[in-house]
């Protein structure tokens, strides 16, 4: 990429800072009437006290009263749960194809929430500018392509009774790791344009990548406060009716303190008759404003071996009410030998407010964004 270019995308990231804070909060936080920087170090990245709202199916406290006034220090305010994300990139631009202006990218829509006192759910919609392949009326295998902007994506739905600290059913369609509260294998939780090779490699082509949506039902909790655990058992990766599910999943995460995790996963299963595993290594560290995290994936696919990781290093500058402001952000992804490079910039204009800019290198192209995201 050109000087010049990385230098104008430079000067329009540092020209948000100038413009009036926007006060838009989702829905939990007006919920509870406080900040989205109560659960998230730096948005959308999760802090201790973040981990533990999701796992108490999006409660402050377990069996807490709807119609409460007060939970512990926070207010209750009867809020129908529903939030969206508004992305825009007004620069995108591969090495190898033209630039793009992106002006309207992605528009996401989530309502999530307790539905009873032990029972919660999460369903989100996602329409993105790119055009819908949709079949021909009367069969015959045609389609006809719908310019973008359509309701394309259900990445995630779930319903979940939340039964005790120790353990908490799900039954969803989402990815694998969606019940999982670290942000080591976390695809809607990034902070860069792309996910990490460890969630986007389909390794040797068996079931998809993990962060494809499955049919799934999982057993999770903590038996113990410092030890998180899931159990499940899935259809294969992008199978709507989760035909013939043989796909078994674990996954052990252990808090050597409030900001530093060692976890464990695997993952073992059958597609069309080949067996094919998942195992993995991964750490999430927080170290005052610095937060480091490391994934390591192997895989065998009928034999044919492969893996992918990643390390990636972030530091959160705040302001003097404690908010982050800057965050730049390193990461080194590796698939099978392959690496590529992350390097990123972003600027919160307030804690659910925010524009990056971001350069990726692989062996093979490059590209430079500059992405703003929304959520109200």
């Amino acid at each position: 990429m050109k000087f010049k270019t990385f230098l104008s995308l430079l000067t329009a990231l540092i020209g948000i800072t100038w413009f009036a804070p926007a006060h838009a909060i989702p829905a939990w936080a007006r919920k509870y009437e406080t900040s989205c920087s109560t659960c998230h170090s730096t948005w959308p990245n999760l802090n201790s006290f973040g981990r533990q709202f999701k796992e108490n199916g999006y409660r402050v406290a377990r069996g807490e009263d709807s119609n409460a006034e007060k939970v512990g220090d926070f207010k209750i305010k009867s809020v129908f749960p529903i939030s969206a994300v508004l992305v825009s990139r007004p620069y995108d631009k591969k090495g190898s194809g033209n630039s793009k202006i992106r002006a309207l990218h992605e528009i996401e829509l989530v309502v999530a929430g307790p539905m009873a006192d032990k029972f919660s759910g999460f369903f989100e919609l996602e329409m993105e500018d790119e055009a819908l392949d949709v079949p021909v009326a009367g069969g015959g295998g045609g389609t006809v392509s719908i310019p973008g902007f359509q309701w394309t994506v259900m990445p995630h739905g779930a319903f979940t009774y939340n039964a005790s600290p120790t353990v908490n059913i799900s039954m969803a369609w989402a990815p694998v790791y969606w019940v999982d509260p670290y942000d080591t294998y976390t695809d809607s939780r990034r902070l860069t344009r792309g996910a990490s090779s460890a969630v986007s490699s389909a390794f040797g082509g068996l079931d998809s990548t993990l962060a494809t949506p499955r049919q799934q039902v999982t057993i999770s909790g903590r038996p113990v406060s410092k030890l998180f655990y899931y159990l499940g058992v899935s259809g294969l990766g992008g199978d709507t009716e989760g035909d013939d599910p043989q796909s078994f999943m674990g996954r052990l995460a252990y808090d050597f303190s409030p900001g530093a995790m060692v976890g464990l996963l695997a993952i073992s299963g059958t597609d069309t008759g080949t067996g094919y595993t998942r195992s993995g290594i991964d750490t999430q560290v927080d170290v005052s404003n610095f937060r480091i995290t490391g994934v390591y994936l192997n895989a065998d696919d009928g034999g044919t071996s492969s893996y992918a990781g990643y390390l990636q290093g972030l530091y959160t500058f705040k302001n003097s009410d404690g908010m982050p402001t800057w965050v730049p952000l390193f990461r080194w992804d590796t698939d099978d030998g392959v690496n590529a490079y992350v390097a990123s910039l972003t600027y919160y204009i307030s804690p659910n407010v925010k524009g990056f800019l971001e350069y990726w290198d692989d062996a093979t192209d490059n590209r430079a964004t500059l992405q703003f995201s929304a959520s109200f």
